[in-house]
């Protein structure tokens, strides 16, 4: 993902509402010099240039926790999956074997 741009002037009318290119260097409203900035919606923090993040700390922590809650409900569910998958392979088993006799 690409990181976005932000002005941080408090008094400007695009402080936390308008999101900027990388390739944009200064606000079209009021002039002041654009700062990388969370790419979160509810999130306007700055973040260093050096730094080659979209998200601050705080919501790639986020992120990374609701990524492993999908992971650990997947798992969940697959293994779900398989045991009814087995049980009703077997049972079909068990039926077509007392069908026969």
């Amino acid at each position: 993902m690409k990181r976005v741009k932000g002005c941080l002037n408090c008094e400007c009318n695009e402080y936390k509402k308008t999101y900027y290119k990388e390739s944009d260097e200064f606000c079209v409203r009021c002039g002041t010099k654009l700062n990388y900035v969370c790419k979160h919606p509810k999130c306007f923090k700055q973040i260093p240039d050096d730094v080659r993040e979209t998200y601050c700390p705080v919501h790639i922590a986020e992120r990374k926790d609701k990524q492993e809650k999908r992971v650990e409900a997947a798992k969940k569910v697959g293994s779900g999956v398989l045991a009814v998958g087995g049980v009703i392979t077997i049972g079909k088993a068990a039926v077509d074997i007392a069908r026969k006799k």
